[in-house]
């Protein structure tokens, strides 16, 4: 296991989509300032995380992850080992954990730069700082992990770049997700059932999927309730156990 996490990390270390992730997270700060500076404010119930492109550059990284092992052939020589094959999926796993712990953390180093250099205003986490909460920020953690690493069981699946970043673009940012949902529960209610609640549906989606975190609750006057740990953290988890899973199941069949 620890010649698999090893090798896992050293392609982690070289690989090119994680390196174009970070710098995608500085563009990110960069366009931030910019609106700052040309006039854009920042509210209470902003936040960096759920906004912005952090959860499609998560899931970007994770693409790297199979493109590059398919490179290196790291299936073909975890083959060699016993229960080489699980130990693969699990270092794999973990390095999307990885790289996804890294953009969290440049991300947020970041933000906190621009008010350590003299402008708060232009900082989401000082302008919202409920919204950057520890226990929100360890939620969309486990969120967007869950994303990434469904990118990771896609990649592993479909042995292409290409369909891996297109899972990636369609689930990495929580809007379009939702956006998605909406059209989903529409034409559930137009096809199937004319008087379907269309609310009460988006709300079953939403408890099933990892989306709480990025959903954002008004209380008065002007404060923003915290995640909860079922919605926030545990579906998230129970996601990653039952994508675990699967992967584990995908690649004990799959062909080097």
């Amino acid at each position: 296991m620890a010649n698999q996490i090893r090798s896992a990390l050293y392609l982690l270390r070289r690989n090119v989509y994680l390196l174009i992730a970070l710098l995608l997270v500085l563009a990110q700060e960069a366009c931030v300032a910019w609106l700052g500076a040309h006039g854009a404010s920042f509210g209470g119930q902003d936040s960096l995380i759920g906004l912005f492109a952090t959860p499609f550059i998560c899931c970007f990284a994770a693409v790297g992850v199979t493109a590059e092992d398919d490179a290196a052939c790291g299936l073909r020589s975890a083959t060699c080992a016993q229960d080489g094959r699980a130990r693969y999926v699990a270092a794999r796993f973990l390095a999307v954990a990885v790289s996804t712990a890294l953009v969290f953390a440049v991300t947020l180093l970041a933000d906190l730069a621009m008010a350590a250099v003299g402008h708060p205003e232009l900082s989401l986490v000082v302008s919202a700082p409920a919204m950057h909460a520890p226990s929100r920020l360890l939620a969309q953690y486990l969120s967007v992990l869950a994303y990434a690493e469904l990118v990771l069981l896609v990649g592993l699946a479909a042995r292409r770049a290409a369909v891996s970043l297109l899972v990636a673009l369609l689930l990495g940012i929580p809007r379009l997700s939702m956006t998605l949902l909406l059209v989903v529960a529409k034409c559930l209610s137009v096809l199937d059932a004319p008087h379907l609640d269309v609310a009460a549906v988006m709300d079953v989606l939403r408890n099933i999927l990892p989306m709480q975190a990025f959903v954002t609750t008004v209380t008065f006057p002007g404060g923003v309730q915290p995640v909860g740990f079922m919605g926030g953290c545990l579906v998230p988890l129970v996601w990653l156990a039952a994508l675990f899973a699967l992967a584990r199941a995908l690649m004990a069949r799959r062909a080097v």
